[in-house]
């Protein structure tokens, strides 16, 4: 999650702004949110003349939310109270919250605990589906493939229709099997999984992209306070 980290405080426990109950939040945040494509706000030069004409430089900013930071995403600014995610400025009011968290946040949260060390994972682009395989149709949730869209195929220079099979290769029996990703659609061999077999290994493949993949640069426009907004 690429995000844009304000110079703007939030008063934690104000209870200003519609806001949800999130255990951890700061600590889950850190987890998902991409620290070297954010955007952070420059730290306040505290150096002395002695110092600037040293040539000091200023310190890098500190990339860890803390409570009280208040953050840009997708348009809207939110603020992080004590295990408490508040928005505090949008352009759509609530449902713009509710998308957000529910397709962005909720999910990153989810997809950032990647477990699977029984097997390895591999990715490799086709021009299409293979021909010589029978395969069943699985469409998965919208906010899921939408993460993984966003986050591994977008300005990746695929082809526009493309295919990407996903070979997982089980590490002590040493067979594999093969997930075929589409943009908002998987294939898969019955022979290989059952649906409910697919669902849990198609969870495991995206918390692996999501993990062990790099994300694209995403840039944001730099605002300062929330006067540039309000």
């Amino acid at each position: 999650m690429i995000v844009e980290v304000t110079e703007s405080k939030y008063n934690v426990g104000c209870g200003r702004g519609y806001g949800i109950d999130i255990p951890n939040l700061a600590l889950k945040l850190n987890l998902i949110i991409d620290k070297d494509r954010s955007t952070w706000p420059t730290p306040p030069d505290t150096r002395t003349d002695e110092e600037k004409e040293a040539g000091i430089k200023l310190p890098e900013p500190t990339k860890e939310i803390q409570e009280g930071d208040v953050f840009v995403l997708d348009g809207t600014v939110f603020a992080v109270d004590h295990d408490r995610l508040v928005q505090v400025v949008s352009e759509t009011g609530v449902y713009a919250f509710k998308r957000i968290y529910e397709e962005i946040i909720k999910p990153e949260i989810e997809f950032s605990y990647f477990d699977d060390d029984n097997n390895e994972y591999s990715w490799e682009e086709l021009e299409k589906l293979p021909d010589d395989k029978v395969l069943s149709e699985y469409i998965p949730l919208y906010e899921w493939m939408k993460i993984w869209r966003e986050n591994f195929v977008k300005d990746r220079n695929l082809r526009p229709d493309y295919t990407i099979q996903v070979t997982i290769k089980d590490c002590f029996l040493g067979f594999s099997r093969e997930i075929y990703m589409k943009s908002s659609k998987v294939y898969y061999l019955d022979s290989q999984f059952s649906e409910d077999e697919l669902k849990y290994y198609l969870r495991k493949t995206l918390c692996w992209f999501y993990s062990e993949i790099g994300r694209v640069r995403v840039e944001t426009k730099k605002l300062k306070t929330l006067e540039d907004i309000e």
